[in-house]
């Protein structure tokens, strides 16, 4: 739970304690070890702080080889990196949703495709349970209609796992919806 909680506390320590993300990829990907310095120093449980420490792999993708040598990661590493990943793609489309800036390369990303770099570092019964839990779109992803207009998932259908509840955000020309509406996908076949 505790390294759950504080995966990327190291993010304070990179930005003067502002909880964000720097613009450099190495220092994001510094946060890390960061985090797991300042978490061992606070007596933390060892797999908590083995856990973050481990949560990026060597090149600070989950994709990568493990940081540690000597076999596989451990499974509750796999369960972290694949939470930080299904949060990360959630986080994302949720704020670019709100701002209603253009759709990013989350637009229209299936967890499967979000978790298909992970194959060499996870076991696949767990993305598949992931798939299985957080839906084909988690809550909070972004899907572009076809027609143009950009919504953000905010519930599944279990029955049709590929037309979830959505909220619209973004209308086909790119401006702000200011009355957003929720549809269901699995109901409404066309806008």
């Amino acid at each position: 739970g505790a390294a759950a909680l504080l995966h990327d506390i190291g993010f304070l320590r990179l930005n003067g304690g502002q909880f964000t993300r720097p613009k450099d990829n190495a220092a994001d990907f510094a946060h890390a070890a960061l985090g797991a310095d300042l978490v061992c120093k606070s007596g933390a449980p060892e797999i908590a702080v083995r856990m973050i420490r481990e949560h990026h792999g060597a090149q600070g993708e989950p994709a990568a080889q493990p940081v540690r040598s000597g076999g596989p990661l451990p499974l509750e590493v796999q369960v972290l990196i694949v939470a930080d990943r299904i949060d990360c793609a959630a986080a994302v489309g949720a704020a670019e949703t709100e701002t209603g800036s253009p759709p990013g390369p989350a637009v229209n990303s299936s967890l499967w495709s979000l978790l298909s770099p992970l194959r060499t570092t996870c076991e696949s019964r767990l993305l598949r349970a992931a798939v299985e839990l957080a839906g084909v779109y988690p809550v909070g992803t972004k899907v572009a209609l076809t027609n143009g207009t950009i919504c953000q998932v905010v519930g599944q259908n279990p029955n049709q796992p590929m037309r979830p509840t959505v909220r619209l955000a973004v209308d086909g020309r790119g401006n702000p919806v200011v009355n957003p509406r929720l549809i269901d996908l699995s109901v409404v076949r066309s806008l």
